[in-house]
């Protein structure tokens, strides 16, 4: 893979000869420390101004062109020109290139509302009701025909997680929501959508728990008899093999993380830890990669959330950010997930992916322990609800501890609005009118202000003595928030 960034600094590292050595050829301890050794009396000094300014965010050379914003005014979904007999062999691999091939033209990010409808080819009735969608059904089909042109529908009923395979069509979060499988793993499935947050978002990962547990029907276009799913292995970059360790490489990759990720030449004790723990499988691509990212000395730094994702960008995919990217990204951590959750979405990137091929490791992945990492959706529902019901931003034990009874099921997403926070303490003690706790109402469960007549009858109503539990129910039962909640996957 050619490097992108910083190509002066590395290519000054390799001109260094080449060692490439196993484990299995001396102690692997002495391997590193040679390898090391090598390369600082060659490298010392070397430090570029690349590598000064790496945090600064300012591009140098472009690369890449970001996607074009897209308004939701001009979206077009014509019918796609792609016919595939009923008879048509697909096969999982087909259906992701020709999925994937839209991305350039449903970019990440490009806003998608339910006022985007699409007239799916896949219709089949009476097996299937729907000729046409909106908003999440709307993308699902425009990827499912680009995938399968003619070819028909049909339910699978009580589906397993065997029966589930690329392009299938998932209905999710009790009928709510419909997801499209980009690739599935033994562990995990990853997933298009639009709709998402009032627009289209590519590589969402479910695990397979998280599936079943959500999994309302499934809808696919493989004929029946058709091969069955082929799941990828958990770990896209392959198993640890103590027998073909190429230790060059691995001191080369630990190098790189010091000066890309922390901006500085390694010094000689975390280079050899980092090193070995690599060289000895006691720790993967993705894991060491998190070891810089959630230093002490990386949080010291103080970095904004551009600035972090900046970083992110040219540590794991090797090239700056665009803009649909980094505003997605900022959006996300606005909206409560934690700075891992996005490290771990850079992680599993095709990028940092490759990176790590080139490398000869494992990538691997890291395990995410906070409640609001659970569910990206739920998240930003809680965050919402900090925002609009209690008037400020959010904790982060609260809302680990709200998330977490959401992914448990311990509470409804409808709960959490209503008594949830409305029973709270900090909002009792706010001691509002009843026209001030009208006012709180309508965007928490309308999503917009108040109006001078509904104002008026709800008010009345409250002095009229309606409980206030009883007003909460009917701003919480209706439309409006129905909707909302299940723009959140909800």
């Amino acid at each position: 893979m050619k490097r992108k960034l910083l190509g002066s600094l590395f290519a000054v590292i390799l001109a260094v000869t080449t060692m490439v050595q196993t484990v299995g050829a001396a102690d692997l301890s002495t391997q590193i420390h040679n390898v090391m050794d090598a390369k600082m009396g060659n490298d010392a000094g070397t430090e570029s101004t690349e590598a000064s300014d790496i945090h600064s965010g300012t591009a140098q050379e472009v690369f890449y062109t970001a996607d074009q914003e897209v308004s939701a005014d001009s979206i077009q979904t014509p019918t796609l020109p792609v016919t595939l007999a009923p008879e048509a062999t697909v096969t999982e691999t087909s259906a992701y290139n020709a999925m994937i091939a839209l991305k350039a033209q449903y970019p990440e990010g490009m806003p998608w509302t339910n006022d985007n409808t699409y007239r799916w080819r896949g219709y089949n009735y009476p097996n299937y009701i729907y000729a046409i969608g909106g908003g999440c059904a709307g993308f699902a089909f425009i990827l499912s025909d680009a995938a399968f042109g003619d070819l028909p529908a049909r339910y699978v009923d009580n589906p397993t997680y065997d029966d589930i395979r690329v392009g299938d069509i998932l209905r999710v979060n009790n009928d709510s929501h419909s997801v499209i499988v980009l690739e599935k793993y033994t562990d995990h499935i990853v997933i298009a959508e639009g709709n998402y947050n009032a627009s289209i978002h590519w590589g969402r990962t479910m695990t397979k728990d998280e599936t079943m547990r959500t999994l309302t029907n499934l809808t696919t276009r493989y004929p029946v008899g058709a091969a069955a799913s082929s799941p990828k292995p958990e770990d896209p970059s392959g198993v640890y093999d103590a027998d073909n360790v190429d230790v060059d490489k691995i001191v080369e990759f630990v190098f790189r993380l010091y000066v890309t990720c922390l901006g500085r030449i390694p010094d000689e004790d975390g280079w050899f830890d980092w090193s070995y723990q690599l060289a000895a499988g006691q720790s993967n691509g993705a894991e060491v990669a998190w070891g810089f990212f959630g230093s002490d000395e990386m949080i010291n730094k103080n970095l904004s959330d551009e600035e972090y994702i900046n970083v992110l960008y040219v540590v794991m995919m090797d090239r700056y950010a665009d803009e649909g990217g980094m505003n997605t990204w900022k959006d996300a951590l606005a909206n409560g997930v934690s700075r891992q959750y996005v490290f771990r979405g850079f992680a599993e990137s095709n990028e940092f992916t490759g990176i790590c091929k080139d490398y000869g490791i494992v990538r691997g992945s890291v395990k995410l322990t906070e409640g609001r990492d659970r569910n990206e959706g739920a998240t930003r529902y809680v965050a919402r609800l900090y925002t609009q019901a209690l008037g400020r931003g959010y904790d982060i034990k609260g809302m680990n501890d709200w998330c977490n009874a959401i992914c448990d099921g311990k509470h409804s997403p409808y709960y959490v609005a209503t008594e949830g926070f409305f029973h709270s303490s900090e909002f009792l003690n706010k001691n509002l009118s009843n026209e001030d706790f009208v006012k709180v109402l309508y965007p928490t469960f309308l999503g917009r202000q108040y109006d001078s007549a509904g104002l008026n009858d709800w008010v009345n109503a409250l002095n009229s003595g309606k409980s206030r539990d009883e007003v909460i129910a009917g701003f919480a039962n209706s439309k409006e928030f129905g909707e909302i909640m299940a723009s959140y996957g909800l």
